[in-house]
Order: structure tokens, then C-alpha cells, then sequence
């Protein structure tokens, strides 16, 4: 059977031979010009990245409110009945905060409502100094609670 003779879509073993040997050829090409692009593509994309805004540094009262959930935790650990307690809320009468020795000392307090050993209810006043680091952090110094 010459190739003239073929019925139409079959291809002799020569053909099909030659056509399987030039794919790899063209699948690594085509596998090395994608690497080439998506390496053009995340090069130009790079160049594009937004600008982040600069940071601004916290307000006083911003560092002041971060450490007021801290001073309460405080004083919910040192009660006797803890589960009974009502704190003050940031802001309220009774609660507050003050920096000194420029901004380096920050004082906070609050009051917290709650039983004692007895079942009694009572008025407590807590106040939490802390003092700014040389990492300019701040840490506490001085807890305290009081009966009011």
C-alpha cells in the first residue's frame, strides 16, 4: 500500500513517527516562554506596589484606653468574688487617666462595684501607674486597690 492508498485520518507508522518526535520540542518551548512572561509580568507588577501610609504614632489617650482593659484585669484578679463584679467604664465618673514627667508616668484608676468574702457589696477604687521604658514602651510600676 503506497500512501495515496490510506484511507482518509490514518496515517502511516513514518508520519505518526515524525509528528511525536517534534512535540517535545514545542511543549519545552512553549513551557520556556511561559516562564519568560510570568517573570516579565511579576517584574512589571512590582514596580506598581501601592505606597503604604505612613504610621502614625497613638494619641495619649489611645495609649491610655490600650492599658485601661489591663488595670481592670488587674483588679478583677486581686477581688474576692470576682464574678460579682461591676467595673466603670472608660470615661465615666470615677475613672480617668494623667500623664507626668512628660507623658513618661501614665496613671490610670477606676472603681469597681463588687462583694466581699461576707457577701457584702462594696465600692473599690483601683489606680495603676506605669512608667515609659528606653524600648518606649509602657510598663506597669505600682498597683492598688482601696475601699472607697
Amino acid at each position: 500500500m503506497q500512501r495515496s492508498d490510506l484511507p482518509p485520518g490514518f496515517a502511516s507508522k513514518e508520519s505518526e513517527l515524525k509528528a511525536s518526535q517534534g512535540r517535545p520540542v514545542a511543549m519545552v518551548a512553549v513551557l520556556i516562554f511561559t516562564v519568560i512572561g510570568l517573570f516579565v509580568l511579576l517584574s512589571f507588577a512590582a514596580q506598581f506596589k501601592p505606597n503604604p501610609l505612613p504610621l502614625q504614632p497613638p494619641t495619649p489617650e489611645a495609649v491610655a484606653r490600650d492599658f485601661w482593659d489591663r488595670g481592670v484585669k488587674m483588679a478583677r484578679d486581686r477581688l474576692k468574688a470576682p464574678s460579682t463584679a461591676v467595673f466603670s467604664r472608660w470615661g465615666a465618673e470615677g475613672s480617668g487617666y494623667t500623664y507626668e514627667n512628660d507623658q513618661k508616668d501614665l496613671i490610670l484608676w477606676g472603681t469597681v462595684d463588687a462583694e466581699n468574702g461576707f457577701g457584702a457589696k462594696l465600692r473599690n477604687t483601683w489606680r495603676m501607674d506605669m512608667k515609659l521604658n528606653e524600648a518606649g514602651q509602657f510598663r506597669p510600676t505600682d498597683f492598688r486597690m482601696a475601699e472607697r
